[in-house]
């Protein structure tokens, strides 16, 4: 993983986000540099001496799995409706009462297969 590292007031700063926000040009404009911590799932309570907000760490990587799950389940939704056949499905879903519970289940077991896939 890569992150973006700088001093202030004597605190280090450790931003997991700037990179890929503002890129490699402007470390230098915000008074960051570059640094690579050599693992993505697994965030430590030291390393080199640095102190991590784990919690904030955790908080972020909370937050990554659940877009992907989203991603990943509209993907598989996608892969069989549009998103004007499903609004048509919702809007008429008291008319067509069996189209939807087809929609219904069929939406269910992509969330199910998401979750599979993604260990949740």
């Amino acid at each position: 993983m890569e992150i973006a590292i700088k001093v202030v007031n004597g605190e280090t700063i450790i931003d997991t986000t700037f990179l890929s926000v503002f890129g490699e040009q402007k470390l230098d404009l915000y008074g960051y540099s570059k640094a690579y911590v050599p693992f993505d799932d697994v965030m430590p309570d030291d390393f080199d001496g640095i102190k991590f907000n784990k919690s904030k760490y955790e908080t972020r990587k909370e937050k990554e799995r659940a877009i992907r799950y989203e991603n990943e389940v509209m993907y598989k939704i996608r892969q069989k409706y549009s998103i004007n056949q499903e609004f048509a499905l919702l809007r008429q879903r008291d008319v067509k009462p069996l189209e939807y519970q087809e929609y219904y289940d069929y939406v269910e077991s992509c969330k199910a297969q998401a979750k599979s896939e993604l260990g949740l």
